[in-house]
């Protein structure tokens, strides 16, 4: 049998994964000389955070020790707190 969970999981962080990897293409076609720069854009900024939330749950959902639950929850965490801040900068 088909572990579906499991499958469904790990399709969490490698999907996260991959918007990641797309959105580091997607900023080296925007300003070839500096991805840095490029990923200022808050479209870009707040994409690379999606996916990067994307990875850190399928991460936390496949971990085994509580520890480790609790140290991707701590990511996650600080991801959203990246997303907010990065929101208040475009709006202030």
């Amino acid at each position: 049998m088909i572990d579906w969970i499991g499958v469904a999981i790990a399709a969490t962080w490698i999907g996260g994964l991959a918007v990641m990897l797309a959105v580091l293409g997607f900023a080296r076609t925007e300003n070839p000389k500096s991805i840095r720069q490029a990923l200022r854009a808050p479209r870009l900024r707040w994409s690379m955070i999606g996916g990067a939330l994307l990875f850190a749950l399928g991460m936390g959902l496949s971990a085994v020790s509580g520890w480790e639950k609790i140290g991707w929850v701590v990511v996650m965490i600080l991801l959203v707190w990246e997303g907010v801040s990065a929101r208040r900068t475009k709006a202030g």
